[in-house]
């Protein structure tokens, strides 16, 4: 393992041998020492030690040196290897080349000439400690984040996995009955074989077994469209497609009654493992409203021109030959034309200028012939800057009175996103496949499981019945006895549960009938669910709801059927009660609402959304949360003694006029008050630091005009203090039953309130900790103040001013004498206190009324007359 690098670097080489020999005897072969006589030289030695993978925990530099000065080196280290660390080895470094090592190049030590070799040797030591410290911390951090990552990879994997399988179970059917369009099939001998429920609706009833072609045609009453001859047999969609033909057609009409259903149709055939026709399928929707549509539409063309201007999809009028008749302006959009005469002039050959690919205007023109419309034809196609993009028609023909087409109108939408949707559902639907696979190997742990479904079915609060294929009773449980009044009696075939259980249609006294009993036609396939049920006791009616749904092998061949039913004499109970409970409710909900924004003058509504609640009346006591928040203070300077000067009535009217100048600076910068304490204002918030100083400086611009309007010698100028800090809050209630109030408790809030109270003390409007300081984004006008011992704080604090906000002469001298300040600043914390007190007398001869420079000028003397 190679030995970790400290680099030396000095312009002097007897300062360097000596800082070479010194290392070596502190810490002998367990480091290797490299020096360098210039910056330049530094820089392409730690350039070649990382390139042979050296680590390099410590760079040691002079500071003036020729060409590149020491804290420009540093800098320039720091940029290649932000983990080493700097110390500054000099005794000429002025105060900015101190202040760039610290800010640009994050210096870690500054060491006088001469050293001492037993405080060099303990520098240098817990610097490289501290280095291989961070090193390993972060090592760990990244670890423990993978670990993390992978642990919650696997926890959503195994329940996506686990979701999944218990989705299959009904995924069919369930998707056959939820389908908008009727769907039925025959068996290979034109046998009914399945009908869904919207094709149930459609053709106003079921399923007809062991009938022939021709009685389908009279049973369900085809007719060919707008004419009174019944659809020939073999030309239904249907016995078409067990002739090996996939069909779609909008030419047949349903008649159920008085009612006259014009249909669209597809139909297709499918083939067993051999190649032969085992079934065929088709699926239909009733085009009424579509038929009824297109007819208004051509007759209120005109009328409704303006919805053609400002449709937000493509409306368009082509002609045979292939050019645009007229477009909207959204399909202009689309295409990235600036106006529809810009598209009309500029494409006269559709095929060849929009289609990306070769012939599609010849195919979108042979579905029209063929069907008359056309919908969801969709196509790559060109737009004017040459890009492609996705688009959906639909389309008709329009004709003269001698069937003569005039041309063809639709219209377009983008659909390019949608397609990328459909790209990345395709990728979804490949990662299902894997997760199905995985399926077959936990359906052996559901097997295992049949002894806890019995205890579950016991355990539920519904009646559970269940049949076997040949409709003899298997189990019954406790809930399902009680409800039908009889335990499970083994010779009640289905076909006689009414005579056995007492069964009748709703609100009659006739039985239900066998063929709707719910089991029965679970039995068949039908998932089912009735309310129109009623079990007749002694003296009693029980009305009762019933879901019916079959129960598959792996042959997907039905082994079971099972039912659920429930009393649901408390439900109709409380239908009829539903509509004065809404009624109550939605007065109930206006007072509420009423209530709550009289309620947020008192508990701002932030402090409700904190607490993840919309209503006051939500709210209870001990709710918290924890928040990264600013915390602003402000107080007025002296109130006590003003306030002595009025009566109670003016004191109100003052705080009033006051608090009501500061409000809107704090809530046009994303704060809000939490509480008011007299004079004194507490705000918290949310966002950045930077909000809150925005606030505070406001709050002080406010404060200049406020003042401007008192003038006189019984109303003079108010001062005011502002203390920010930034940390984690606690937000929350406290109290008791009968009285409770929002409150704030956190350390960064009492700190923010002893900044406050700092502001007296140093004559200045606002200061900030350095909390709030580090997380600035935004330059302002500040200064460094002081690191002090406030109350409840064992470590010192640091503080600066923000003076953005102060008077105009007032803020030009202090900018004026921030350097000199700052320089002062430093010879004062390095206890050259006669350099010091130079440096603040100079700043007061600019500034006489610097409170700061004055406090710091008073230090000096005091400490340098200690030191003597």
């Amino acid at each position: 393992m190679k030995k970790p690098v400290i680099i030396c670097v000095d312009d002097e080489p007897t300062i360097l041998d000596s800082l070479e020999i010194d290392l070596l005897k502190a810490f002998e072969d367990k480091y290797l020492i490299e020096t360098a006589e210039s910056g330049e030289e530094a820089l392409e030695l730690l350039l070649e030690l990382l390139a042979e993978q050296y680590e390099v925990p410590l760079v040691i530099s002079d500071h003036i040196m020729p060409n590149m000065k020491g804290d420009e080196l540093l800098r320039s280290v720091h940029a290649i290897s932000p983990k080493t660390l700097k110390i500054m080895l000099t005794g000429q470094a002025d105060l900015e080349a101190v202040t760039n090592a610290i800010n640009y190049a994050k210096l870690y030590r500054y060491i006088s000439k001469p050293w001492q070799p037993d405080d060099l040797k303990l520098t240098v030591t817990e610097a490289i400690y501290r280095y291989f410290q961070d090193k390993q911390l972060a090592e760990k951090q990244k670890e423990l984040q993978e670990m993390n990552e992978e642990l919650t990879r696997l926890n959503r994997k195994q329940a996506m996995l686990i979701a999944k399988l218990h989705e299959n179970e009904s995924r069919l059917t369930q998707y056959l009955e939820a389908m908008p369009l009727g769907v039925c099939v025959l068996d290979a001998n034109g046998q009914s074989f399945y009908a869904n429920q919207k094709a149930r609706e459609v053709f106003g009833k079921g399923t007809v077994p062991h009938i022939n072609s021709e009685q389908k045609a009279a049973i369900y009453q085809f007719y060919i469209s707008g004419t009174d001859r019944r659809c020939p047999v073999e030309e239904l969609p249907i016995m078409r497609a067990l002739r090996g033909e996939s069909v779609r057609t909008e030419n047949i009409e349903i008649r159920a009654g008085n009612k006259v259903i014009p249909v669209e149709s597809w139909a297709t055939p499918i083939y067993d493992s051999l190649g032969d026709i085992s079934y065929a399928i088709i699926a239909f929707t009733d085009i009424s409203e579509r038929k009824e549509s297109e007819a208004a539409l051509i007759e209120a063309e005109e009328k409704y021109r303006s919805i053609f201007e400002n449709a937000l999809e493509g409306i368009f009028q082509t002609a045979p030959d292939g050019y645009f008749i007229n477009a909207n302006p959204a399909l202009a959009q689309i295409y990235g034309y600036d106006s529809p005469e810009e598209l009309k002039d500029r494409v006269n050959n559709i095929d060849r200028q929009l289609y990306v690919k070769p012939n599609r205007r010849q195919e979108f023109l042979a579905l029209l012939a063929q069907y008359g419309t056309l919908s969801e034809f969709e196509s790559e196609v060109y737009r004017k800057d040459g890009s492609i993009i996705w688009i959906s028609e639909y389309a008709r023909t329009v004709c003269d009175a001698n069937g003569e087409v005039l041309y063809y109108q639709g219209f377009a939408e983008d659909i390019t996103l949608r397609k990328e949707v459909e790209a990345e559902r395709l990728r979804f639907t490949n990662d299902l496949e894997k997760a199905l696979a995985a399926e077959e190997k936990l359906n052996e742990a559901l097997l295992e499981s049949e002894n806890r479904l019995t205890q579950l079915l016991e355990a539920m609060p519904v009646g559970i019945f269940v049949v076997d294929a040949t409709g003899k009773p298997f189990y019954m449980n406790s809930c399902g006895e009680k409800i039908l009044g009889k335990s499970l009696i083994d010779g009640a075939f289905p076909d006689k549960f009414p005579e056995v259980y007492q069964a009748y249609c709703a609100t009659t006294n006739q039985f239900y009938p066998p063929e709707r009993q719910p089991v029965l036609r679970a039995l068949q396939g039908e998932v089912v669910r009735v309310d129109d049920m009623e079990i007749h006791h002694t003296g009693k009616i029980v009305p009762i709801e019933v879901w019916a749904t079959p129960i598959y092998d792996e042959r997907k061949n039905i082994v079971y059927a099972i039912a659920a039913f429930q009393d649901i004499t408390e439900r109709q109970r409380v239908e009829q009660e539903r509509f004065q409970f809404t009624s109550d409710l939605e007065k109930a909900l206006a007072a509420e609402e009423k209530l709550t924004d009289a309620y947020g003058r008192f508990v701002p509504h932030e402090f409700l959304h904190f607490l993840g609640y919309e209503s006051i009346l939500e709210v209870k006591l001990g709710d918290q949360v924890q928040k990264e928040m600013s915390v602003l203070f402000s107080d007025i300077r002296d109130f006590t003694s003003l306030s002595e000067t009025m009566s109670p009535e003016e004191n109100f009217q003052f705080i009033n006029a006051y608090l009501s100048r500061m409000e809107p600076a704090i809530t046009e910068n994303f704060g809000f008050i939490d509480k008011y304490i007299g004079d004194a204002i507490m705000a918290l918030f949310n966002g950045s630091a930077d909000d809150a100083v925005k606030a505070g400086i406001a709050m002080l611009e406010q404060l200049n005009e406020y003042n401007n309007t008192r003038n006189r010698p019984d109303r003079p100028p108010l001062q005011i203090g502002i203390g920010i800090n930034t940390g984690t809050l606690m937000l929350g209630t406290v109290g008791g039953q009968n009285r409770m109030d929002s409150t704030v408790i956190s350390d960064a809030v009492n700190l923010a309130s002893r900044v406050e109270t700092l502001t007296k003390e140093y004559g200045v409007s606002m200061l900030i900790t350095q909390n709030t300081f580090l997380q600035l984004t935004e330059s302002y006008d500040f200064r460094f103040i002081d690191r002090v011992k406030v109350k409840g704080k064992s470590q010192l604090v640091t503080v600066y001013e923000v003076f953005g906000a102060d008077p105009p002469d007032v803020r030009e001298k202090k900018l004026e004498t921030k350097t000199m300040f700052e320089q002062a600043l430093v010879l004062y914390h390095i206890e050259r206190f006669a350099e010091a007190t130079k440096l603040f007398s100079s700043c007061l001869q600019l500034n006489p009324a610097d409170r700061v420079a004055q406090i710091y000028l008073h230090r000096c003397l005091k400490l340098a007359i200690s030191s003597e």
